[in-house]
Order: C-alpha cells, then sequence, then structure tokens
C-alpha cells in the first residue's frame, strides 16, 4: 500500500491537460497523456492505460482480467489516488466515478452534525485533486440540512468543468438548500437538479448557463413561487417542477397547505426563460387552473408539455382543445395518472392526435 510524501507534487502538465478539458470526449489527448505519466512512473498514467483498454476490450475473459487489475491498482494505491480525499479521512464520504483514469462525476455525502468547515474541506479536496481535471457532474447528498453544502459552493465555488450540480435527499426526504449563498458560484452550471425539503431563493435568482432545472420540493409558499417566477435564465430548454405541499398562508397564524394551482402563474411567465422547449409539472393538483394560466401565455419555443398527477379533468381538457392551434409546436403533451374521462381523451385524440400521451388515471 502506497505512503505517499505530502511534499511530494504529482507530475502535471498544464498544456496536456488543458487539451483533455478543450475537448473531453476525444480519445487522443488522453492517450498521450497517459503515455507521458506512465513514463514519469505516476499511477495515474497505469490507471488511464487499464480504463484505456477496457473501453475499447471486446472479450468478455479479457475484459474481467483488467476489472480485477483496476481493482487491486486502485487498493495498493489509494493514497495516491484519492489524495487529501484519502489523508483526511473523508474517503467513506466520498465516491468518485473514475473514467479513462480521470474523475467525471463526485458524490459527497454529510453526516449528522458535520458543519460548513466539513463541507468546505471535502468539496475542496475532490477538485483539487490532479485527476479531477474533467469532473463533470457533482452530486450532493445529507442526513439533515443541506446548508453547509450551499455555503461551501458559494466559498469554494465549483471547478469550471463541472456542468452537473444535483443535490438529492431521496434517502431522507429532507434539508434546505440555499440558493442565495451558492448563485455566485453555479453560473456556469449547465443542469441544475434540487431534490430537497425547500429552496431558500434571493430576490432574483439567476441561472445564466442553465439549460435544465429540476426542482423536486416537499414544500413551496406563495412568496417563493413569486420569486421563482422573476427567473432569469436565458438558455434554460428544460423545467421541471414537483411538490408536495403548498404553503399558501402568510405569517404562522394564517399557515394553510393546499394543492398547487393558479398559484403556479408566476412561474409560468416565459420573459425570463425565452428558449423554454420543455416544462414538466407534477402533483400540483389543480390542474385546471394551471392549464388556464398556461394557455394564456404566449410558448413559441414550447415543444413538451407535462402535467402528471395534477388532477387534469374534462374541463382543462376543454381549454387544451379550445387553443390546440396556438400549441401547434407542442410535440409531446403528457398528462398521465389525471382525472379525464373517456370522452375527455377521445377530444384530446382528436385536436392532439398521437402528441398526447394519457396512461391510467390515478
Amino acid at each position: 500500500m502506497s505512503t505517499p510524501d505530502d511534499n511530494v507534487e504529482p507530475a502535471r502538465d498544464a498544456a496536456l491537460e488543458a487539451a483533455i478539458v478543450a475537448a473531453p470526449a476525444a480519445l487522443e489527448p488522453t492517450r498521450v497523456y497517459c503515455d507521458w505519466l506512465c513514463e514519469r512512473g505516476d499511477v495515474r498514467g497505469e490507471l488511464m492505460a487499464i480504463q484505456l483498454q477496457r473501453e475499447l476490450c471486446r472479450d468478455a475473459r479479457e475484459e474481467r482480467r483488467l476489472a480485477v487489475e483496476q481493482r487491486e491498482l486502485i487498493e495498493r494505491h489509494y493514497l495516491d489516488l484519492f489524495g487529501r480525499v484519502a489523508s483526511s479521512g473523508q474517503l467513506r464520504k466520498v465516491r468518485l466515478v473514475w473514467r479513462r483514469g480521470l474523475v467525471r462525476a463526485a458524490e459527497l455525502w454529510l453526516e449528522t452534525g458535520d458543519g460548513f468547515d466539513e463541507a468546505e474541506r471535502m468539496l475542496a479536496a475532490v477538485q483539487q485533486l490532479p485527476s479531477a481535471i474533467v469532473l463533470e457532474r457533482v452530486l450532493l447528498s445529507v442526513a439533515d440540512t443541506f446548508g453547509a453544502f450551499s455555503g461551501a459552493i458559494g466559498r469554494v465555488g465549483l471547478s469550471p468543468c463541472v456542468r452537473e450540480l444535483v443535490f438529492d435527499s431521496n434517502r431522507y426526504r429532507e434539508g434546505e438548500v440555499c440558493w442565495e449563498l451558492m448563485q455566485p458560484g453555479i453560473q456556469h452550471v449547465e443542469r441544475l437538479d434540487l431534490c430537497c425539503e425547500r429552496v431558500t431563493l434571493p430576490d432574483k435568482p439567476r441561472l445564466l448557463q442553465a439549460r435544465s432545472l429540476s426542482l423536486r420540493l416537499g414544500s413551496i409558499s406563495c412568496g417563493e413561487l413569486e420569486t421563482l417566477g422573476r427567473l432569469e435564465a436565458p438558455e434554460l430548454v428544460s423545467l421541471s417542477l414537483a411538490v408536495t405541499e403548498y404553503h399558501g398562508g402568510r405569517g404562522w397564524l394564517g399557515t394553510l397547505y393546499a394543492p398547487l394551482g393558479r398559484e403556479v402563474v408566476p412561474l409560468l411567465r416565459p420573459a425570463g426563460t425565452p428558449a423554454l422547449r420543455e416544462l414538466e409539472l407534477r402533483r400540483l393538483r389543480r390542474g385546471d387552473e394551471v392549464i388556464e394560466a398556461l394557455v394564456g401565455e404566449p410558448w413559441p419555443a414550447l415543444e413538451q408539455l407535462g402535467l402528471v398527477s395534477c388532477r387534469v379533468t374534462d374541463q382543462g381538457v376543454a381549454l387544451l382543445c379550445k387553443h390546440a392551434a396556438t400549441l401547434g409546436n407542442i410535440a409531446r403533451l403528457d398528462l398521465r395518472r389525471n382525472a379525464i374521462t373517456a370522452g375527455g381523451r377521445l377530444a384530446l385524440r382528436r385536436a392532439f392526435g398521437e402528441r398526447v400521451l394519457l396512461g391510467g388515471n390515478p
């Protein structure tokens, strides 16, 4: 097992690394860097060589042999490969996805009691790995709150190569993401996926390069919806929103929980998202009101519309059919798991043909 000297710098070549960053899918720049590292006896070169062979291998027996060789190499040299992530005892909280000997994705977990300092150390240690020059995806998971990760992103920042950021609380169904804290550090991200209890938004949320935004929230308030309606995302192509509870009251005495309907109107104003082509809304429960808001706005670029489990009835169907001409660009209309009668289904088939997806009722 390796015991590297922290004072020994790993072999690096800025020009070779820049060639990989410029074309991360290209094979030749990685091969050149692999040869360069192997000539210097760097274990990262060995891992690159093995994974490059596995990528091109077409023989099942040889593939199994290479898989064993890769596992043994990592076990012998994990301190060299994982650097400060391993030496600081954070390895059990981090999972790295390697491809062609480089870290392409990282999953980080925070445990109950871990604070801002731990989140910052983990995020910084992963991004500073010599093999993380093309780190494209970061997934964050927590036991209680996302606040520490939100603050860490705001302070440490995300590597310029990170294109996808995911906050995932599927294990715990809780956690709050503070968009306001991390907003300066995520403007280069192309896909943002937030699965949590709720999101704290800045007054003017911005995603200047994002093409996809997915919000799977436990709850949202009317004020937060109004703020989200001010989203500035000129490159946004896909928007997905699923909410379990709508906090309709103002002030703790007026706290009311109700299914969403026309309250989503601020979100359905295309001025801040002119490139939007895919809109998916789930579990909003008053789907007819949502449809009324949708057909009242111009959506010239919209190609896919989903209203799944939104309790759309024949009343909403009538509105969609009435405005079928103005929704002519929609190539896919997803109305699965709604309260639509056989007559409403027939009307939809007549208006939209095979473009409508109905499935079963709830």
